[in-house]
């Protein structure tokens, strides 16, 4: 058998390359066993920290509670004005309302990845977070859109939705429910009905790309030069196969159009599925407005192409539709079906 020699003066004895095989895997295996201990220290320490910081908030504001007769509106007012106490690398997320009776609040405390959570109702510390709270070190995921689930028409657009009145003289409108959707618990949805083939129908979801000057302007969704904007559906179709896409055009007042109409990739329709188009696009210098419309290339007298699951977000990341009837973990942010909406990322 050849042998690695390594020097010891005058010896000739050494290593056989076998041998330090074995060595090697031996102080790889130890490694492992290390990292994997110390990622367990941290894991119960992170854990320590966020259940000692929970339980010493829900002190305080039991008895800013009692003090003030109501619980401080925000973490900062806690405490008379001087917080709610945190080990270092905590953050908390706080939801109260006090014009509920009993007047309630949840709290949510993350340290780097683990988050835990206690309300007025349970005040014991519990994996996980709030509805409506980012979780894990991951910030919560607001979704711009007034009416996501497609509940109803917009007839005066308010914000990204579902609006009718584009193509009324080529076809109908109508509305979905207790039907299999896209995602679990997502029921309703509009429909276009064609009764004159042609293409580009489809739905308007935030003023009207296509007018010559932005007439719409109250209705278009508001935003901010630079950010990125990330739009998303569900549609159905069926009849002949057909593309479909989402455009997109800004603004930059009631009269001026920022750019032309873009378009996000287009995708192919298959007769009865449903399936996602998507566009991210970036808001150019000078925009106040955006309008969107999903649209298909093609249909026949009879087609119908359905649409919900509206995302809308200040975002480059699509994310999987939630929202509050979906997903206990989601919350609106003013009334049902008629306001944007906040969660975790699924």
């Amino acid at each position: 058998m050849h042998k690695l020699f390594i020097s010891r003066g005058k010896n000739t004895g050494g290593f056989t390359i076998v041998e330090l095989l074995v060595v090697i895997v031996v102080i790889g295996i130890l490694a492992a066993i290390t990292i994997v201990a110390y990622n367990g220290i941290q894991q119960r320490a992170q854990i320590a920290t966020v259940q000692s910081d929970l339980e010493g908030a829900a002190k305080q504001l039991a008895m800013d509670q009692i003090t003030l007769s109501a619980y401080p509106a925000t973490v900062s007012a806690a405490n008379n004005g001087a917080g709610l106490k945190a080990s270092s690398g905590t953050t908390y997320q706080y939801t109260v309302n006090n014009t509920a009776s009993p007047q309630t609040y949840c709290l949510t405390a993350t340290n780097v990845t683990t988050s835990y959570f206690l309300s007025s109702d349970n005040n014991m510390p519990k994996a996980g977070g709030c509805p409506g709270h980012g979780i894990g070190g991951v910030a919560a995921v607001t979704n711009l859109a007034l009416d996501p689930a497609a509940t109803k028409f917009h007839t005066n657009e308010q914000g990204p939705g579902w609006w009718n009145n584009r193509w009324g003289s080529y076809g109908t409108y109508s509305l979905l429910s207790d039907q299999s959707g896209p995602v679990a618990g997502l029921t309703t949805a509009v429909r276009w009905t064609t009764t004159t083939a042609g293409s580009g129908h489809g739905f308007h979801l935030s003023g009207n790309v296509e007018t010559g000057t932005p007439s719409d302007w109250s209705g278009m969704q508001s935003v901010t030069p630079g950010d990125t904007i990330t739009i998303s559906a569900y549609i159905r179709k069926s009849g002949i196969a057909t593309t479909a896409s989402i455009k997109a055009r800004f603004a930059t007042n009631s009269t001026t159009w920022t750019n032309s109409t873009a378009a996000g990739s287009s995708v192919n329709t298959v007769a009865g599925q449903w399936i996602s188009v998507y566009f991210i696009v970036n808001v150019p210098a000078g925009a106040s407005r955006m309008a969107s419309m999903v649209t298909i290339g093609a249909d026949a007298v009879g087609d119908t192409l359905d649409g919900t699951g509206l995302m809308a977000t200040q975002s480059s990341s699509m994310y999987n539709y939630a929202d509050p009837t979906t997903s206990s973990m989601w919350v609106w942010n003013g009334t049902p079906n008629a306001s944007t909406s906040t969660g975790p990322a699924l």
